[in-house]
């Protein structure tokens, strides 16, 4: 990849612009390396260990949706949310990263 993957250096303090752009450089890595299932978990838990829910609702509701979006579509497994309700994309994300074995 030629663009360098953009740095956080610190998450207390980065802002909603900077978070976004590292999950889109995220989803382009994973993508380029075609990282799925239980190999896309383990690098999101690894990529994103010192994360919380805060971290996250910083982002956009679009962004949030496609990051979560992208894992689910790629095997990594997040409670589906009812019908026609729209839950807390962030609650999803923040159960993949907790959970302790990967759900097939």
């Amino acid at each position: 990849m030629s663009n360098p993957r953009p740095v956080i250096e610190d998450l207390s303090t980065a802002t909603q612009k900077e978070i976004d752009r590292f999950l889109t450089r995220m989803i382009a890595e994973w993508r380029q390396f075609r990282f799925r299932d239980e190999n896309l978990w383990e690098i999101l838990k690894e990529e994103f260990e010192n994360w919380e829910k805060a971290h996250f609702n910083k982002t956009t509701a679009n962004q949030r949706r496609d990051f979560r979006n992208y894992l689910v579509s790629n095997g990594v497994y997040m409670t589906p949310t009812p019908a026609g309700s729209h839950g807390d994309v962030s609650d999803q994300i923040m159960e993949a990263l907790s959970a302790q074995i990967y759900h097939e």
